[in-house]
């Protein structure tokens, strides 16, 4: 059991690197901070690190009473809230706003005529997939994004068109009348019913959804927006706000309008800090303890903003950015809200809402870090070294721009890859170090549902309790693996997952259970608890497998050539899984059959002692916050060293 008590010292000894609560000597600030217009609480929030009023999605100026996507609101109330998606049309004026607060060039300047600036949103990747209406001759103070009748003759359609720019190979979006009927296309390409005026459905859906149906039958039902639900969407949902407001504010449409005197995500900031003078910003902040600032990006650069209309779900597997937030938002051992004694900052970018789970987050992390620099000196002093992101994506920062502002940041994600001139994967943009960057970057594990969590909380409980009469369960399976093969994808999981399959095929093991259907031997969890060793392999970016396999007690078998594991910068991987190069896969089954009984028995008791790294519920004893704070202290460290 010397592993388990080895590791129970590590963790006290993470917590006590990450949450020192000794006695600051890091730069402090004036504390008081800046005051914002009068009346800038009625409607928004006062950053008072800046006296700057920040609005909704939507709204400007002193005291957010102006608008900046007005087309986009769904009536013409002065409080109404803005939608961006395609699922239903908005006003030809709206789509335009929203392209030109998207695509904007390195220097923050509306850049119409280069597509490769705009973020990843659905409504610009999918700009040919837009239908929109405007009002005839009505002022644009007048258009907003209520659905009229198809046959207004006061309206007139249109649709997005990527249109070629004269005399280059560019091209850029645009709006062109539409030459079929819309009740021919339907509301979008995915969904086929009719598209119903707003007024058609019950209580116009409380302006907080549309209205779809089949005309003529009278049987219509309201969508809702993200934050509303209910026939007629009149009930607000909470949910759709960062962890409720913090209880310190009210859920608009996801954006918390704070309590007077909070102001940020979920209303977590209190404090102001005004500048320092001269002479105290030349000291240099001290890095025996890490301090970390996160900044406030406004809705317009980072809000919760639904992919789609009425679809702001995410995917269990990608929450991680959110957890992470969560505890650190709770955190203050690490937390400051003091910029000027920070060491370490957190460009918090919400990537995934503008990209989902496969888009590029290049844009959307630089809108974020443009804002950082017009605000704070911060960011120009390491050039972004002593900056991160965090990214859950499929791919993490395999797509990113290797542009300089984007170069040297620190990317907190689930995918290592870290090979030179990748040419099996499209848009790699750094070819020195493909996704990753090992020295700089950090590799964190994807979070579990928390009633796995609490059963990999009992699998290890007797190991952990050093109960001496504890008897493993019997484990028949030597080698398991189910889920997708994906034969015509070559680059999926490196190809490992296809050639398994044709070697295992072509041999008849009946202790190894390898099947692309993850029912065809019981229940996935009665599965991994019955084997002994489980693959662990990548799919189309990062994967859950590892995480899946320490939880249940499985021994994990990465094959994962030139990928860095979760923690592998702190974790002795040695001590508890095993590593096969692909090269190796036809002697695979032949190595786990001569590995000693103790040896496994060896590699268990190590699953003990470190699963609580892959762990991210706080109540079961998960350390995946503290190993991920630990290995950010790491890159601070590597940044005063000159390594990055």
């Amino acid at each position: 059991m010397a592993l388990i008590d080895i590791s129970r010292v590590f963790a006290l000894l993470l917590l006590l690197v990450v949450s020192s609560c000794a006695e600051r000597t890091l730069l402090k600030g004036k504390g008081g901070g800046k005051d914002c217009a009068k009346g800038c609480t009625d409607h928004g929030n006062c950053n008072r690190d800046l006296g700057r009023c920040e609005c909704q999605l939507g709204y400007t100026g002193p005291t957010c009473q102006d608008f900046s996507l007005g087309a986009c609101r769904t009536s013409d109330q002065p409080d109404a809230h803005v939608r961006v998606g395609v699922a239903t049309p908005k006003n030809c004026y709206c789509y335009e706003q929203w392209r030109d607060l998207l695509c904007r060039n390195v220097t923050n300047k509306v850049d119409r005529l280069n597509e490769e600036v705009c973020v990843s949103h659905i409504t610009m990747v999918g700009w040919g997939d837009v239908h929109c209406f405007r009002k005839t001759g009505a002022p644009l103070a007048q258009q907003v994004s209520v659905v009229p009748n198809i046959s207004d003759a006061a309206y007139e359609w249109g649709h997005g068109e990527w249109r070629p720019e004269p005399g280059s190979n560019r091209r850029f979006r645009a709006i062109a009348p539409m030459a079929t009927p819309l009740s021919e296309v339907g509301t979008s390409p995915d969904d086929k019913r009719a598209l119903v005026p707003l007024h058609e459905c019950p209580d116009h859906c409380h302006y907080n959804g549309w209205c779809q149906g089949t005309p003529g039958t009278g049987k219509y039902f309201c969508r809702c927006y993200m934050g509303w639900s209910g026939a007629t969407c009149e009930k607000a949902e909470d949910d759709s706000c960062l962890f409720g407001c913090g209880g310190r504010g009210e859920c608009k449409s996801g954006w918390c309008h704070c309590d007077p005197g909070y102001w940020g995500v979920a209303c977590a900031r209190s404090t102001g800090h005004d500048q320092p003078d001269k002479a105290a910003q030349r000291v240099p902040t001290p890095t025996h303890r890490l301090r970390v600032y996160m900044y406030d990006l406004p809705p317009d650069v980072a809000h919760v903003v639904e992919h789609d209309d009425g679809s702001n779900g995410i995917f269990h597997i990608y929450h991680t950015f959110l957890t992470f937030l969560r505890m650190f938002l709770n955190d203050w051992a690490v937390r400051t809200e003091n910029p000027w004694e920070a060491n370490m900052f957190f460009l918090p970018v919400l990537a995934y809402y503008y990209t989902g789970n496969l888009g590029d987050a290049s844009q959307q992390i630089l809108r974020g870090v443009e804002y950082a620099r017009t605000v704070f000196p911060f960011y120009d002093r390491y050039q972004g070294r002593d900056h991160f992101v965090v990214l859950t994506q499929d791919r993490g920062a395999c797509y990113l721009d290797d542009a300089p502002l984007l170069r040297n940041v620190i990317k907190v994600t689930h995918f290592g890859l870290n090979q030179p001139n990748i040419t099996w994967m499209k848009n790699v943009k750094d070819m020195k170090h493909g996704c990753h960057n090992p020295v700089r970057d950090v590799v964190f594990p994807p979070i579990q549902p928390d009633k796995d969590a609490r059963q990999t909380h009992l699998t290890f409980l007797p190991y952990l309790r050093n109960e001496t009469s504890h008897r493993e369960p019997v484990r028949k399976v030597l080698f398991f693996f189910a889920g997708g093969i994906r034969e015509n994808e070559p680059d999926y999981s490196g190809g490992v997952r296809q050639a398994l399959h044709k070697i295992l095929s072509q041999n008849d093991y009946p202790d190894v259970a390898f099947s692309d259907n993850v029912k065809s031997y019981g229940t996935y969890s009665d599965s991994l608890r019955k084997s002994r060793f489980c693959l662990a392999v990548y799919g189309h970016g990062w994967g859950i497998r590892l995480s899946q396999a320490i939880y249940h007690g499985c021994i994990p078998v990465i094959i994962q050539d030139g990928v860095y594991q979760a923690f592998e910068d702190l974790l002795p991987y040695r001590d508890f899984s095993v590593r096969v190069s692909k090269a190796d896969l036809p002697r695979l089954i032949h190595i786990l059959r001569a590995m000693p009984a103790e040896e496994e028995a060896r590699l268990r008791r190590g699953l003990a002692a470190h699963h609580l790294a892959f762990v991210w519920q706080p109540d079961v004893g998960g350390l995946a916050y503290n190993y991920t704070l630990a290995s950010l202290h790491k890159r601070l460290s590597n940044l005063r060293g000159g390594l990055y």
